[in-house]
């Protein structure tokens, strides 16, 4: 009975110290079919309220739509089997903590396209592209870091490629922070630490050196420990179940890092 109320103890302890760092990512599934594990579900009328969800369609906006389910072949997924498409624009609002992110967008479909798109977090242009392809059955995914400056709200404006009569779309979208706090301080810049869609791996990237990672369950259990040797570690999770962690990471310099991730397996 000790023991257990011990494990809860560090479990609650390392959360907390977490959710105080308000360090969270945010995971959108787009369509109306099954949602991606850890995922909320993003269809075409689900409208951004501020007050309320915190994300969504701009009101008003019907310029998108839900695709139809493709269903799960092609080395798709819950995530990919479906997205929100249209034209020729839509924007889709996404409140968050102030941090900088790692955001992953994900685009697939069962015909060829075009697309655009304007990421303005904070008011400034952080990614555009107005001519990007997606093959038939290809995941094509953008992967950019965006900073929020003062302002908690993120804006992805998509759009029609210019003479094509396509339609934009996206699958999902992985809102992931970039920067970590620790207990007590900050580390140092440079720092990334996530899990990879669709693969049993989970990635960890110090600034510079070598550390150690542990990954706690919500009981306070150890479910795994690795040695990170180079600046860019990628790490086999293929033991582990979906769930929440807490992953610990401590450098070399004896920094010490705690988050909370969902692994996707």
């Amino acid at each position: 009975m000790k023991l257990k109320l011990f494990s809860l103890f560090v479990a609650t302890s390392l959360l907390s110290s977490i959710e105080a760092s308000a360090q969270i990512s945010y995971f959108i599934d787009f369509g109306n079919a099954t949602v991606e594990t850890s995922y909320i579900s993003v269809t075409d009328d689900t409208d951004y309220t501020v007050d309320a969800l915190g994300y969504g369609w701009q009101s008003g906006d019907v310029g998108h739509t839900n695709a139809t389910d493709n269903g799960i072949a092609n080395g798709q997924t819950d995530l990919t089997r479906d997205f929100c498409a249209g034209g020729p624009y839509g924007i889709y609002y996404h409140d968050v903590e102030l941090d900088t992110y790692q955001v992953t967008m994900y685009f697939l479909d069962v015909v060829d396209r075009k697309i655009g798109l304007n990421t303005r977090p904070n008011g400034v242009q952080a990614e555009q592209f107005t001519d990007y392809e997606i093959p038939a059955n290809t995941l094509k995914t953008k992967v950019f870091t965006v900073n929020t400056g003062t302002n908690p709200q993120m804006l992805f404006g998509f759009f029609n490629r210019a003479g094509d009569g396509g339609q934009w779309l996206c699958n999902g979208i992985d809102i992931v922070p970039t920067s970590t706090l620790s207990i007590e301080q900050a580390v140092e810049k440079g720092f990334m630490m996530y899990d990879v869609f669709g693969k049993q791996e989970f990635k960890v990237k110090l600034p510079s050196g070598k550390g150690t990672l542990t990954l706690f369950d919500i009981t306070g259990r150890v479910a795994l420990t690795a040695d990170l040797n180079t600046v860019d570690n990628t790490i086999d999770t293929s033991s582990l179940a979906s769930a929440i962690y807490v992953a610990k990471v401590v450098s070399e310099k004896g920094l010490v890092t705690n988050r909370k991730v969902a692994l996707r397996q």
